[in-house]
């Protein structure tokens, strides 16, 4: 049965060099019976965090 999740992670970066690195383990944040309902909460997450981004 498939399952879709979503991740957080944290990335490093310096687009001025071009360096981009992965930063510790990635945090499962939920895990989806449909792909509808795993873009509905990435796109919650997005909105609420929309002036940080």
């Amino acid at each position: 049965m498939k399952k879709y999740k979503i991740w957080i992670e944290i990335e490093e970066m310096d687009e001025d060099d071009d360096y981009y690195s992965d930063i510790g383990e990635p945090v499962s944040c939920g895990l989806f019976d449909t792909l509808e309902e795993a873009v509905a909460f990435q796109n919650e997450i997005r909105d609420s965090f929309s002036s940080a981004v």
